[in-house]
């Protein structure tokens, strides 16, 4: 029959537990976030990144959330993913040192296209939210606003609040808050 463990061989190995040290690779937006989420649930854990440079360089000025996120597998991990990143980036634009905004977005076809049957739950909640001929009235007052109608060639779209972010300010925040959490 096993010993239990006297409560101070518990407590250090616990703390030992909580020394780790962790190594990411990468200073993008998935390299500091997998560090800030580790400096976060892991109190004392040790992290350092890897960077072939001090900042990124692969990541655009401007980039805009996209849903579901394209061919990326497995599906439903991906999706899974991707929802949570809009909650967290829809919480981050509320902040306006992270330069994270929402705008509104449409995605246009040159065809009818058969609705997903998770995106009104997903993207319905920041609204508006629109398919078909209202989305291409959208459409056409975000991209051709002086034009009387939307160019024949498209018929169908999907119109939706979106996360935009401006990079090198928001990979800023990110190693702030790395530097605030005792990370390097």
């Amino acid at each position: 029959m096993m010993q239990p463990q006297p409560a101070t061989e518990l407590a250090m190995e616990a703390a030992a537990a909580a020394q780790k040290k962790f190594v990411v690779i990468g200073r993008g937006v998935s390299g500091l976030t997998c560090a800030i989420v580790l400096l976060r649930e892991k109190p004392g854990c040790v992290v350092e990144i890897w960077s072939s440079s001090d900042v990124a360089t692969t990541v655009p000025p401007t980039w805009v959330w996209e849903y579901p996120p394209y061919k990326v597998e497995p599906e439903e991990a991906s999706k899974r993913w991707s929802r949570e990143s809009l909650d967290e980036f829809e919480k981050l634009s509320h902040d306006p040192e992270t330069n994270v905004v929402m705008l509104q977005i449409a995605n246009m076809f040159h065809d009818v296209q058969e609705p997903e049957p998770d995106h009104a739950a997903v993207l319905g909640k920041f609204a508006p939210y629109l398919t078909g001929a209202a989305a291409l009235a959208k459409a056409h007052s975000l991209v051709w606003p002086a034009e009387a109608s939307c160019p024949p060639k498209f018929k169908d779209a999907v119109s939706y609040q979106a996360p935009a972010v401006a990079a090198p300010e928001y990979l800023a925040w990110l190693e702030a808050q790395i530097q605030s959490l005792g990370g390097t």
